[in-house]
């Protein structure tokens, strides 16, 4: 493990296991892993929740991204001349560029929203279990 990785903490506990097991009592052990679980189930609704706004932004931004492009296609369609919808061609791409990567930015700041908070969850629950497990409440 190297410093500054998240997981760390992870591997450490995992490497005392045993040690932790023998520390305490089978009601407290049972009771601490009922608990790493919800916060397992809790990350995962987390998870499940990023992802399903992440769906809903995309289909969003499909629909959005129709209607820019029959506006366009119409501006160009309906250009007086050759010059004219060439220019109507140009802008219609510029704009779709700029506007794809900030969309794709929002989708990706979404899941990352999610992909951290249940990563944290999990860490606080980790370290909790472990403070529990040797008894530093």
């Amino acid at each position: 493990m190297h410093s500054g990785d998240p997981f760390a903490p992870f591997f450490g506990a995992l490497q005392n296991f045993n040690e932790m097991v023998f520390r305490a009592g089978a009601p407290e052990v049972a009771e601490n892993y009922k608990r790493n679980l919800e916060a397992i189930e809790h990350a995962n609704r987390v998870i499940m929740d990023g992802a399903l706004e992440v769906s809903r932004r995309q289909a969003e931004i499909m629909r959005t991204t129709m209607d820019e492009v029959t506006k366009a296609a119409s501006a160009v369609v309906g250009a007086s001349s050759p010059l004219e919808a060439g220019a109507a061609q140009g802008e219609m791409m510029r704009a779709a560029v700029g506007t794809t990567v900030r969309r794709m930015q929002e989708v990706n700041e979404a899941m990352a929203r999610a992909n951290t908070e249940a990563l944290e969850l999990l860490r606080d629950r980790l370290m909790a279990s472990i403070k529990e497990t040797y008894g530093q409440k």
